[in-house]
């Protein structure tokens, strides 16, 4: 299956959120399931950092997070 996910989700995933369903978490941790954020969604994480409305460290678990899921942050 591919996900795409959008900003809110992609972040709540970085910083384990509570306001992720269940259901969510699980599909986003299959292997066999493609999981997709768009390029947007890095600006959008950038400019709410800028804004003080996230950590400062989320770019860095980001890349940490998509290694360890061997998610290609790339594309």
């Amino acid at each position: 299956m591919k996900l795409l996910l959008d900003t809110h989700a992609l972040i709540w995933w970085i910083i384990d959120s509570p306001k992720l369903s269940q259901a969510a978490r699980t599909a986003i941790a299959e292997p066999r399931n493609v999981v997709l954020a768009s390029v947007v969604s890095g600006y959008e994480i950038a400019y709410k950092q800028r804004l003080g409305k996230l950590p400062a460290d989320i770019p860095e678990d980001l890349r940490v997070r998509c290694a360890m899921h061997a998610y290609d942050p790339s594309s």
